[in-house]
């Protein structure tokens, strides 16, 4: 039953044309956030980014936040930290990067304006790629405490921490393993291939001594081999998720992703390799959310736009 009303949902959204879903999106009168950004280029690197975002209501602006970043090179033209301050901080946010001696990113980390580390993810270089092998992130508690106001007041934070570690046969990596804080194992990601291509992925999480099955994703190359289509089947064989793409001839016009069993869906609409758009729709709050993003010349993003509204339902 889900299973086809996900699809029906697909089938909705992707007759839809570029021409009428553009038209629809470009309501000046709705827009409640616009964003512009500025750059500053030495010697073709990128030395400073400036961020105006402005709230707009009823077509009036009614406040605004600015943010500047400068950015930091090492001898080798490295990027090694970026530093972030909004008009709100009276400290900025530092970001920062490190690399082994083959010049390969190996640390990125953030540090925020009270001297938190509030992400810290680690890399190591295999065969096929580099690969995350530690993270770490702080959260505000009410991300994961249904009790939000008190949380909310009391500013107390969690801490989520994960390694990884990945197994492989020959230049193939065929499970992937994440273990918490505690050394704990919390979930196993098997892979399986066909001529070298990624054709199924089964996820396993683990409770006490009990292995649960989370999903298993599908991996579909007919229509590309570079951007496939993926679908998610749970142990009743009901589909969580999918992701579903349009091309024209080789070029990505659009993909439209479905997670939560269809109830939340996004639509991302690309012009020469760049999001142009997103229009996202949660079907348990009838809500729609649209981002209109345009750029410069030179592929930096020069402006988004974005509203929120409720629709009837589908």
């Amino acid at each position: 039953m889900k299973t086809i009303l996900i699809l029906t949902l697909g089938i909705i959204i992707l007759t839809s044309c570029k021409e009428q879903v553009t038209e629809t999106l470009i309501d000046a009168s709705k827009m409640s956030h616009q964003t512009k950004y500025f750059y500053n280029y030495e010697s073709d690197k990128l030395i400073s980014q400036t961020e105006k975002t402005y709230t707009i209501m009823f077509g009036q602006v009614v406040d605004s936040m600015l943010i500047e970043t400068v950015f930091g090179y090492n001898n080798k033209g490295l990027l090694i930290k970026k530093k972030s301050q909004n008009n709100f901080e009276q400290k900025a946010e530092l970001r920062m990067y490190d690399y082994d001696s083959n010049d390969s990113l190996i640390l990125d980390m953030t540090i925020n304006p009270e001297n938190d580390t509030t992400f810290w993810n680690e890399y190591k270089y295999f065969s096929d790629g580099r690969k995350i092998v530690f993270d770490r992130k702080i959260i505000p508690s009410y991300f994961n405490n249904s009790a939000l106001i008190e949380n909310l007041a009391s500013d107390t934070f969690d801490t989520i921490q994960y390694q990884y570690k990945y197994q492989y046969e020959g230049n193939i990596c065929t499970h992937l393993k994440q273990y918490d804080s505690k050394n704990n194992l919390a979930k196993t990601i098997k892979f399986d291939y066909q001529n070298d291509l990624l054709i199924k992925e089964t996820h396993l999480s683990y409770f006490n001594s009990l292995e649960l099955l989370e999903k298993i994703k599908n991996y579909d190359y007919s229509k590309s081999e570079h951007k496939p289509d993926t679908y998610a089947l749970d142990s009743e064989n009901d589909t969580i998720e999918m992701s579903i793409n349009e091309f024209y001839k080789d070029e990505l016009l659009s993909t439209t992703d479905f997670f939560e069993y269809g109830n939340l869906i996004y639509k991302t609409l690309f012009e020469s390799g760049k999001e142009i758009s997103i229009i996202g729709f949660d079907r348990t709050t009838n809500n729609r959310s649209v981002d209109i993003l345009d750029y410069y010349k030179n592929g930096d993003l020069k402006e988004s736009k974005s509203y929120n509204e409720e629709i009837n339902a589908l």
